[in-house]
Parts: structure tokens; C-alpha cells; sequence
């Protein structure tokens, strides 16, 4: 019995697919750039900023060795230690919640971030921080 054509075309359309993916696969192999020269990956930046493959010589010949460069116009956030008081804590879970006097806000707390023991309703001090999910206690500590 033999085969219909919509078989036919998708037998082609499968060893169609089939070749592209062994010339991509190919063209992977022979474009490959790992394994370079840790010389021919460094970009050097010179005075005035502008981006070269030679390092930077200054003016006396030698060349000019830096270390890396910190940005020291950018503002560091101070963290404020605030206070609150445990509303949960379920140590088998370890997790659990503090209510910022400040805000009034609940705030999850997890074990990893504890520097002292805690249970329900002690007085703590701890850093908020924002995270993907919501707001997070860091560094709690009891009062």
C-alpha cells in the first residue's frame, strides 16, 4: 500500500528539517569561539575612553596598569534598621511575619536571615529589602 501525499510531504518537510539542523550544528563547530587566546579576548580602554586591542602606554613608554575602577559617584543606600514586632513565626516552616511599626506593613522573614532566635510576639529589630516577590526582613534581631 503505498503512501498518501500529505505522508509524502511531511517525510520532506522532516529530512528538510533534518539537514538544516546538521548545517547549523556545522556551521557551530567551524564559527567556534571558545577556546581563544585569553589575549585576544582583553579590550584595553585608554585615556580618553576610547576601546583598543593594544594596552595604553602613557607618556614616559611604560604601559599603564590600573586596577579595576569603582564608580564612586554612585549614591549608596544607607539601610535603616527598623523596628517591628513578630506577628508569626513557624519554626518547622522557617518562616514567618513581622509587622513594621513604621508602616504597618507585614513583612516576610526567613530563617537564613535571622541573627538571633525569635518567636511570636518578641520586639525585633531588621532591614527591609525589596525583592521580586514583595518585601523581605533581613538581619533580625531581638530588641
Amino acid at each position: 500500500m503505498g503512501d498518501s501525499f500529505s505522508k509524502k510531504e511531511n517525510i520532506k518537510k522532516k529530512i528538510e528539517k533534518r539537514k538544516l539542523k546538521d548545517k547549523r550544528r556545522e556551521n557551530r563547530k567551524t564559527d567556534n569561539n571558545k577556546g581563544k587566546q585569553l589575549e585576544e579576548m582583553m579590550i584595553y580602554v585608554d585615556e580618553s575612553g576610547n576601546l583598543s586591542k593594544t594596552p595604553t602606554r602613557s607618556k614616559d613608554g611604560s604601559f599603564l596598569v590600573t586596577g579595576p575602577s569603582v564608580n564612586h559617584n554612585r549614591e549608596i543606600q544607607k539601610e535603616e534598621k527598623r523596628k517591628g514586632t513578630v506577628i508569626s513565626f513557624f519554626i518547622e516552616k522557617g518562616y514567618g511575619f513581622i509587622k513594621d511599626q513604621k508602616s504597618g506593613d507585614h513583612i516576610f522573614v526567613h530563617v537564613k536571615d535571622l541573627l538571633d532566635e525569635i518567636s511570636e510576639k518578641d520586639q525585633v529589630f531588621f532591614v527591609k529589602q525589596k525583592t521580586a516577590k514583595g518585601a523581605k526582613a533581613t538581619l533580625v534581631e531581638k530588641r
